[in-house]
């Protein structure tokens, strides 16, 4: 198991986007009006947005979630948007959509 060192991780905290940042990958990722439903920042920047979308059906609701440094499989660390879908208030299902890439959102 491979571990990231300094170096690493201050290259991902560099890559922090904005509030503002975060809210065009949300209008690409969207292409649809969407209600803001949390903002966290600390001393680093932006840790945590949440939008919530309208289903196309009744009861449906889809949320996209930035957090920064999120671990993934591999245990390496990576700024993402997750996507989740609910149908009448549960998760039904969800995926990753979009990270930060040597500091550039790739939509995935």
């Amino acid at each position: 198991m491979e571990e990231k060192g300094p170096q690493e991780i201050k290259k991902l905290i560099e890559h922090i986007p904005t509030p503002e940042q975060a809210r065009l990958i949300f209008k690409r990722l969207t292409n649809k009006e969407y209600a803001e439903v949390r903002i966290v920042e600390d001393e680093k920047g932006l840790y945590l947005f949440d939008i919530t979308v309208r289903g196309e059906l009744e009861g449906e609701i889809t949320e996209y979630s930035y957090r920064r440094g999120q671990s993934r499989a591999d245990k390496s660390l990576v700024d993402a948007i997750q996507v989740t879908y609910y149908k009448n208030g549960l998760p039904v299902s969800g995926t990753t959509v979009a990270e930060i890439i040597d500091g550039k959102w790739v939509i995935l």
